[in-house]
Parts: C-alpha cells; structure tokens; sequence
C-alpha cells in the first residue's frame, strides 16, 4: 500500500505540480505514487490511503478510481478546471454532485470556494490551499526552469531572433455532426463555442501565415492545447516557413518565461504569462458572446484585427487583463507556498478518518461506459493503442471512411501516449525538486 496515488490526466499541464507534490510529501515521509487517468501504463493495482484526482464532478469518476481505494475511502480533487465560461460558471455540471460532494476539493482563491459551497460543498470540503502550479514563478524556483539558452539548443532555435509564443486553447477542429449533436440535446452554448473556436482559429492562422512572411526574423512557437490533435495546416506552414514551429513539449510557463511575446486567444494559461511578467497580447479575430467568454477576459484589451495582431508584436503596452481580475481567481500567499497549503491539506486527510466518500456507488453512465472503463484498466489497453499507432504509421487504410472510427481512436491514442509521464523522467524531476525545497 502507498500512502497517496495522484492520478494525473495532461503532462504538459500537470507534471511540474503532482511532482513539487509528491516531492514535499516524502520529504514529510510519505509514499508517493503517480497513475494516469485513462488507465495507462503500469497496472498492477496498489491501494492507497488517500487517491488525488484532477477532476472530480460525479459517481462516474468516483466509480473509476475505488479499485484503488481497498481500505479507506479518501479522495482529493485537485480540480484543474477553475476557470470556466461565463455559462459553465452558472452550470450545476460545474460543481460536484451526488457522492462526489463528499470528497475534498482543491480551490485556488476564496472565489472559487465559495462557489463550491453555494453548490452545495461543505466548508471543511472545499479548502483555498492556492494555486499551486504558480508556484513554479516564485522567487525560490528561479533556477528551475531551462534558459533561454538551454531551450534553444534542445529545439534549435536562434537566439538572435525575437521568440513569439501562441498558447492554442483549440482542443480539436470541429465536425459538423458534433455541434448538430450538441443542438439535438439542447446544448446550444457547446455547439456555438465550436464554431467560434474553429472560426477563430482559421482567421488567426491567416494572420500568421501573414506575419511569418513579413517577419522572418521572428520565430513563432505554436504551442498546443493538450487536446490537440494534429492539424494538416499547421503541419503546412511548418514545411513552409522555416521560422514557425510547433511544439508540445515543455510547460506553458517554461516558454512564457523564454519567449519575447506571448499570445493567446482564450487560454487560461494567460494567467502563468501574467505572473511570468512576460509581454502579453489577446488574439480575438472574431467576437464572442459573453455567456461563452470566460469571465477573467470581460473587458480585457483585444486585438481583433490583422494590423493590430501585426503592430502588437512588437507593442508592449501593459499586460491586457487587470491584476484585481487575475488574482480573485488566484489568491497567492506571499509568505506561504500553495504547495505548502496543498501537503498540508493532504497531511490532514491522511489522519482524518472522516473525511472519506462512499465509492461504491452506481455510475451515472449506460453500460458501455462503465465496460470501457473497465477495458482501459487491464493489461490488453497498452497493446490495443500500442497496435493502433503501429497500424495507423504503416498504412493508408485508416483514409477510408469506413474506419473513420479507427482512425479517431488512433489520434486519441497518440494524445494519450503523449500525456504519459514515465516514471524514470518523474523521478529526476522530484529529486531537481528536492534540491529547491529540501530534502
């Protein structure tokens, strides 16, 4: 048995922190354990005394994890997504329900705990701990991240040149079919979030393309949501222009603190630009509605035109989001690490008997999804997405339509794989880790 299992579902978004975590609580003499949420990787299953979630809102994901949990029922959402639309923020989907409740729930400012306990969480169940991904820009972390330098020679990049970032928040193109769906079921908002999203980024990639001819002493870095499946224009103008590249390695705020200009469209990574200090620009090429716009970008400086997006390259005007807006959602403590905060919260659970949840409950989902849950979970998985990209990289079969299917579920096994952190990479970063903090 191990004391803590973190579950994990974006390595790019998540390493740094479960890390920083995992590090703080074995320096206090824990056992600390990683496991990806799909189910991937090793799958010996080891009880926990306490499981960490990213997200937790239902039965369902209380039913995904319990064969973890053989001797206590302790569970700890660590609540990734705190930040939401101007809609979702208002949706009861948003907040926990039904035994999910009873677990507790990680919250980055007192903002977010209080609409955790206007949706019916107890205030013992939803604790302000910060956030603790912010950590990483606190002055005791300088050092951690690569330099300029170092990044350069890992990618190949020309120090010489001026470095633009773009933090994608597009997760996928967008199917027709799909926003039809969303409309059959009444999901009005999902459907136009969509097409906003696909529309914005066809006109920002014109911009680009744009921008790559007239500046080709910039090198603009494309950086993907972790969501992103490959894209055939974007794979174009990497062919084409020899000054863009995208990159998915490495997190937001190792290239926000690199890169001379950081943009985004409708990302909350703009918060890591915010308090990386770097120059930062909103891409907005089409309009969007407040009920889908997230509420930290209400009255936020836009750019929303191709001659603004190419004067504010080199325009560094003030960061376009006011600093009381950013910090209701992210309530630093000055003296104490939300790292700090966070252990101590796990340290808590680790000796409160009462603070456990009833994970045998019934999932909310149909049968086929509890049989895929099931099937991710066993030692068939690996290989099924193993021979998935193998098949998918050696023939031209999955461009038929009639394993369209296949061809899906291909691309969301490579997603997978990438989020996948190996254990040995882990390790060497909690010991880098250790070094900062102590050991």
């Amino acid at each position: 048995m191990v004391d803590i299992t973190i579950m994990y579902e974006h390595k790019a978004r998540e390493m740094d922190s479960i890390c920083l975590i995992r590090a703080e609580m074995e320096r206090r003499g824990y056992s600390v354990a990683f496991r990806h949420a799909s189910g991937m990787g090793e799958h010996r299953v080891v009880p926990s005394r306490v499981v960490v979630v990213p997200y937790l809102y239902r039965n369902t994901d209380l039913c995904n994890i319990r064969r973890f949990l053989q001797h206590t029922q302790k569970v700890v959402n660590l609540q990734w997504e705190q930040l939401f639309t101007m809609d979702d923020e208002n949706n009861a989907t948003r907040i926990p329900r039904n035994e999910a409740k009873n677990a507790v729930h990680v919250c980055w400012s007192e903002s977010t705990r209080s609409r955790l306990m206007d949706g019916g969480i107890s205030s013992r169940n939803a604790v302000n701990t910060g956030p603790i991904h912010m950590d990483f820009l606190r002055p005791e972390f300088t050092g951690y991240y690569l330099s300029r330098k170092d990044i350069a020679a890992k990618y190949a990049l020309d120090t010489g040149r001026k470095w633009c970032l773009f933090i994608s928040s597009y997760s996928d193109r967008v199917p027709k079919s799909k926003i039809d769906v969303y409309r059959k079921q009444g999901r009005q908002s999902a459907g136009e979030r969509l097409v906003f999203a696909h529309e914005s980024k066809r006109i920002t990639l014109d911009w680009i393309e744009v921008l790559l001819r007239q500046r080709d002493s910039i090198i603009f870095i494309y950086r993907p949501h972790p969501s992103e499946h490959r894209d055939p224009r974007i794979e174009r103008l990497e062919r084409e222009y020899k000054n863009f590249r995208r990159i998915d390695d490495l997190s937001v705020k190792q290239w926000c603190l690199v890169c001379d200009k950081v943009l985004t469209w409708m990302s909350t990574s703009i918060v890591e630009a915010y308090f990386a200090n770097s120059d930062c620009s909103i891409i907005r090429p089409v309009d969007i509605p407040v009920k889908l716009d997230m509420r930290i970008y209400l009255n936020a400086k836009m750019i929303s035109s191709l001659e603004g997006f190419l004067d504010c390259i080199d325009d560094a005007s003030g960061f376009p989001i006011a600093r009381e807006v950013i910090e209701e959602y992210y309530g630093l403590d000055k003296d104490v690490p939300s790292y700090k905060r966070l252990c101590d919260l796990l340290d808590r659970v680790l000796h409160d008997d009462s603070a456990c949840v009833d994970c045998n409950v019934v999932a909310e989902t149909p049968l086929p999804g509890p049989v895929k849950d099931f099937f991710i979970h066993t030692m068939f998985h690996d290989a099924y997405v193993n021979a998935l990209v193998l098949f998918g990289k050696t023939t031209e079969i999955l461009k038929i339509p009639l394993v369209g299917s296949l061809r899906r579920a291909v691309n969301k096994s490579r997603v997978r794989k990438r989020d996948y952190i190996n254990p040995k990479e882990s390790m060497i970063l909690v010991e880098r880790i250790k070094d900062i903090i102590g050991r």
